[in-house]
């Protein structure tokens, strides 16, 4: 099989609401099942082994339990991909409570 060209996108989601109280499994569960739904595939680090992100502005620096969601599209259509996750992305910050959701997307190639 040839090279292809892919983009991936990183979802960066806290495991705690802001009060610290646990975010519901079952909203992982929905995130999974929706992005399995539309890409076919994802990988995800367990919520038993989150990551520190710290992050904040001239005033004020929080910390954050993340877990971080992969997904890769080796569509020929990125103006849709780039709009679902734009889109998702709002959806996300609603579902979760938060002000913020950081998303990466970066080029790659699949071999």
């Amino acid at each position: 099989m040839l090279p292809r060209q892919a983009r991936k996108y990183d979802i960066y989601l806290p495991i705690l609401y802001n009060d610290g109280m646990s975010i519901e499994e079952e909203k992982f569960v929905q995130v999974q099942r929706e992005l399995f739904r539309k890409f076919g595939g994802l990988t995800s680090i367990k919520r038993e082994f989150p990551l520190r992100g710290i992050w904040g502005n001239e005033t004020t620096v929080y910390e954050d339990e993340i877990i971080i969601l992969t997904i890769i599209d080796a569509s020929d259509n990125i103006e849709e991909t780039e709009q679902f996750i734009t889109d998702y992305k709002g959806m996300l910050k609603i579902r979760f409570e938060q002000e913020e959701i950081f998303i990466t997307g970066q080029n790659l190639t699949i071999y």
